[in-house]
């Protein structure tokens, strides 16, 4: 984490840690419905984080 310290990435990565732990939660926890929705949610999210970094990955 300190490569992204103090940057808006930060913010990004925090979010998607507990996005991850909320994923991870519901799957232990038997949330089937949570699970379905957020795992879905992490399907379309990698292709909206490649479509919305495009520029910073290009460089």
């Amino acid at each position: 984490l300190r490569l992204v310290r103090s940057t808006r990435a930060e913010s990004l990565v925090k979010g998607i840690m507990v996005f991850l732990l909320a994923l991870w939660i519901s799957y232990v926890f038997k949330l089937n419905g949570i699970y379905f929705i957020l795992s879905h949610m992490l399907d379309v999210g990698i292709l909206a984080l490649i479509v919305l970094f495009q520029p910073e990955i290009r460089r």
